[in-house]
Order: structure tokens, then sequence, then C-alpha cells
């Protein structure tokens, strides 16, 4: 029965690692950006990447509200307030992303972000 269990649990891992998603690959240079929260905007609100680039966002926030950056590719940062600041790794930029903050209405009030990828 051991053996069994043994196989079944090598065959799951292996099967597993089969589904990872790698990362892509990119060009070995990182893009970093500084973006201010204030007024419910960011600023900037557009953010052009040379494609294959990592991009690692430096975020502080100058509103009194409570805000994040959530971005759609899963990427995240926890929702933090006034004077405070986060960085958020947004990973390899192969295509064009879009960015939002989750404080509800936040979103729906225009807080968006694009990050934009440039051959």
């Amino acid at each position: 029965m051991r053996i069994t269990r043994f196989i079944a649990a090598l065959a799951l891992t292996l099967a597993l690692a089969g589904c990872s998603a790698a990362e892509p690959e990119g060009t070995g240079e990182t893009t970093t950006v500084q973006v201010s929260m204030v007024d419910m905007a960011y600023v900037p609100d557009v953010i052009e990447v040379p494609r294959g680039n990592r991009l690692v966002i430096e975020m502080s926030n100058e509103d009194a509200e409570l805000h994040d950056l959530v971005l759609e590719t899963g990427p995240a940062t926890e929702r933090f307030g006034q004077g405070k600041t986060e960085t958020l790794d947004a990973g390899i930029i192969t295509e064009d992303i879009e960015g939002w903050c989750s404080v509800p209405p936040h979103r729906e009030m225009g807080m968006t972000l694009d990050i934009v990828a440039i051959d």
C-alpha cells in the first residue's frame, strides 16, 4: 500500500510540475518607475516599458484615502495609507496590462493604470 501511495504522490508531483507557468524570457533589464497616488488617481497613469523588461513600480500614497494597485496579471500591493510606500514587482512585461485600485468604488471613479509594452 505504501508503494502505491508513493507512486501516486510522485505522479501528481510530476504532473503539477509540468503545469507550472514559467515566466517568459526577458531582456535581463529592469525598468523602475515611481508612481504616486493623489486625488484618486495614479500619477503617471500610463507607464511605457520596453517589451521583455521586468517592471518594478515604487508606489507612494499622497492621498488621504487608502489605496492599492492590482494588475490584471495577478501582482498586487496591500492597501496602504497616506505617507506610506509599497514596491510592486510586475514581472516581465510582454504585453499591455491594465491595473486599478480595488477599493470600492475607486476603479469606477477612474483610478486605473495602463502598462504599455513598447518595442
